[in-house]
């Protein structure tokens, strides 16, 4: 989304409803303990309005003085969850 379109809007407004605990937890456990990194899957809204897979990786840099800050970098993993789910099927049928 263009920046401009995206003033005064929350970060939670573009994450899927049922993912908000799970990457508020993730991002929580991250603050708690320095130096510590997870990885949180999500969905989050697409420019065109539907959702896309999202994957965080979250680093504690705190106590970092050159950095001060957690670290987050995004990557899009639809493609990869839709490959998983259906695969899933194929394994079930296949036992």
């Amino acid at each position: 989304l263009p920046p401009e379109q995206l003033l005064g809007t929350s970060c939670l407004d573009l994450i899927h409803p049922n993912d908000h605990l799970l990457l508020e937890e993730g991002f929580e456990q991250v603050v708690q303990d320095p130096g510590y990194a997870a990885t949180v899957e999500f969905r989050g809204r697409s420019a065109y309005g539907g959702w896309l897979w999202v994957e965080v990786k979250l680093s504690n840099q705190l106590n970092d003085p050159q950095i001060g800050a957690v670290v987050a970098t995004f990557a899009d993993i639809t493609d990869r969850v839709v490959l998983v789910v259906r695969r899933v099927p194929a394994a079930v049928t296949y036992r």
